[in-house]
């Protein structure tokens, strides 16, 4: 076996794997991202340039990736997500007004921060959103899966308002009881 088969099998095996990982995650688009975008890296590799000009196949992978990762991007990215918008908001607007049901020490300094958190998390999305779009519009095909794998090593931000207001709401649930149960179990999830 020559170096340019073991790194193509190498690379079309990362990309599976990291495939098998976001359908674990339920993230159907981002996982036939990277079937597709590991096949066209394989074919890449042991076929070159060629691949993508004179074969049907290296031309529909580079489709097939681009479609995948934009549905991917518009379905699965929770900048994007509305409902969570609306989880969040309700959040935020039950941690201001700092309840008095929670007896927590520093509880007033800790519901204040609770609540920036989660006025600022969708925008904080939102401008990391843009970025990733902005960066996979410039991305070659020939470093795609390199991108994807960083994306998902890297991974998202940590959801600030989420983990502060699932701290406060295991500590002091009552202080919640104006959210309705729907946005109270969309913090709950991990996304």
């Amino acid at each position: 076996m020559t170096l340019r088969v073991i790194l193509a099998i190498a690379l079309m095996g990362l990309g599976a794997a990291l495939g098998v990982y976001e359908l674990f995650q339920y993230h159907w688009f981002a996982s036939a991202g990277f079937f597709c975008s590991a096949a066209l890296t394989g074919g890449l590799i042991l076929i070159g340039k060629d691949f993508l000009t004179q074969h049907y196949l290296g031309a529909g992978l580079a489709v097939a990736t681009a479609v995948c990762g934009f549905y991917g991007f518009l379905f699965e990215n929770r900048a994007l997500d509305v409902s969570l918008d609306t989880a969040r908001f309700e959040a935020a607007m039950a941690l201001a007004q700092q309840s008095q049901h929670c007896t927590l020490p520093n509880s007033r300094l800790e519901f204040e921060r609770a609540a920036r958190a989660c006025f600022l998390q969708s925008s904080y999305d939102k401008i990391a959103a843009v970025s990733d779009a902005a960066r996979q519009a410039y991305i070659p095909p020939e470093l795609d899966l390199a991108d994807k794998t960083y994306d998902l090593i890297s991974g998202e931000a940590t959801d600030l308002c989420q983990e502060r207001f699932m701290s406060l709401y295991r500590a002091c649930p009552d202080a919640f009881s104006s959210m309705s149960p729907r946005a109270v179990e969309k913090l709950s999830s991990s996304n």
